[in-house]
């Protein structure tokens, strides 16, 4: 049996090789990260007494994206692929050697060692929709940020040149009606200079009829008293009518995505998320796109330090009261759906809020701690859903089970986690 362990980069990848006793067969050695490279790797791999279909694991490390198509390539041919957790060979490493000699032939003998030394087991690949989940969830969260950087830009380009729009329309200035305005018109003087009819046809356009003459009198009046500057009006105009147009496509854009989101997801094991009271179509996407295949997290512990909401206690010495944190080194797409989720379920379902109240009151415990405890259950309600195929069941909580006294906290209903 062979450990064989591959360090990943963006152009080419180092490979060395351990016997089962941890012995390194030959030297490493580099391989180009495209077809030609692959095949001379699997054809040198058969010259070492290496071949797919036999008791050979290779491993590597899930760097970027940049490991995924080695990986299709030697899971296609057969071979036992394991994808392993930089952060935790990093910490073998830590713990193996005091030097800081780091190497990509030094690194892709450390990754085959810590294969070895763990037993690490071949990753089973994520179904199509699951991986499809994934990579939408995480393609939709960058066009959010696309669009929020849009809107700061958007609202300090009115704040210069037409400050006192937003308080027409109540504070909202990304409504329907104030963007046509400022795609159509731009300028406060080029308002102020508008028939008050096809002003009032713009603004009845794009409220669909929720607004008439009187708004579009408004708009109209605060533009003639407005205070905003005037230099280089024209072209603040302009970038403004611009960056509303690429808002317009984002949010198009969004929505599309959305769509298709929730098309796959009502394909996976993940639909069933959405059965828990507060875990809408967004995050459930996310959790389930991010666990992929659940049955290859054994218990709701290792999901939990997948998602890095794991607690993490230092003590030192007879200290016992040191400080608690969460470690943080998983994925931190999974550990935001999961934090965001469990503030809403906490809200929606009473075990979960039961749970969060009693943390917080009588623990005594800040609202992130109490938080993050929400969501280490939550996550291992989600595993229990995904793997068992079923719909959240709500029963009656532990506490509501208790007599009735101060500070009882309110009856609800729990799951079989």
């Amino acid at each position: 049996m062979h450990y064989i362990g591959i360090d990943i980069a963006k152009r080419f990848h180092y490979v060395g090789v351990r016997d089962q006793d941890g012995s390194p067969v030959g030297k490493a050695w580099r391989f180009d990260n495209n077809r030609g490279g692959f095949d001379g790797l699997a054809k040198r791999l058969r010259t070492l007494g290496c071949a797919p279909g036999d008791d050979s694991v290779v491993a590597m490390e899930a760097t970027g994206s940049y490991w995924m198509s080695l990986y299709s390539y030697l899971a296609d041919a057969g071979w036992r692929v394991a994808v392993v957790n930089p952060a935790l060979v990093a910490a073998f490493r830590k713990a193996d050697t005091m030097r800081r000699t780091k190497t990509d032939a030094v690194d892709c003998f450390l990754v085959a060692e810590y294969a070895r030394f763990k037993r690490v087991r071949p990753s089973e690949r994520d179904p199509e929709d699951e991986e499809g989940l994934k990579q939408l969830t995480r393609y939709r969260s960058w066009l959010v940020r696309e669009r929020t950087a849009l809107k700061n830009k958007v609202g300090d380009l009115v704040g210069r040149l037409f400050p006192e729009l937003p308080k027409v329309f109540g504070g909202d200035l990304f409504a329907a009606t104030p963007l046509a305005l400022l795609k159509a018109y731009g300028t406060p003087a080029r308002i102020a200079r508008t028939d008050i009819r096809s002003l009032t046809k713009t603004v009845g356009e794009a409220s669909r009829g929720a607004h008439g003459r009187e708004r579009a009198e408004l708009v109209k009046a605060a533009a003639r008293d407005s205070v905003g500057i005037t230099l280089a009006a024209d072209a603040l105009a302009f970038e403004l009518g611009s960056a509303v147009g690429t808002l317009r496509h984002l949010d198009g854009e969004i929505s599309k995505v959305e769509r298709e989101i929730a098309e796959r997801l009502g394909r996976t094991s993940g639909r069933w998320l959405e059965t828990i009271p507060g875990v809408g179509p967004t995050y459930a996407a996310v959790i389930a796109g991010e666990i992929g295949d659940p049955s290859r997290f054994e218990s709701p512990k290792k999901l939990i330090a997948y998602a890095g909401i794991d607690p993490v206690v230092k003590d030192s010495g007879d200290s016992t009261g040191g400080s608690h944190h969460m470690s943080k080194t998983g994925s931190p797409q999974l550990r935001w759906a999961l934090i965001e989720a469990a503030d809403s379920v906490r809200k929606h379902d009473p075990y979960f809020g039961d749970y969060y109240d009693k943390m917080v009151g009588e623990n005594r415990k800040h609202h992130t701690v109490a938080l993050s405890g929400v969501a280490r259950k939550l996550a291992g309600l989600c595993l229990a859903l995904m793997r068992e195929g079923r719909a959240y069941e709500p029963r009656p909580s532990v506490q509501s089970s208790k007599s009735p006294g101060p500070g009882s906290p309110k009856p609800g209903g729990t799951a079989t986690l």
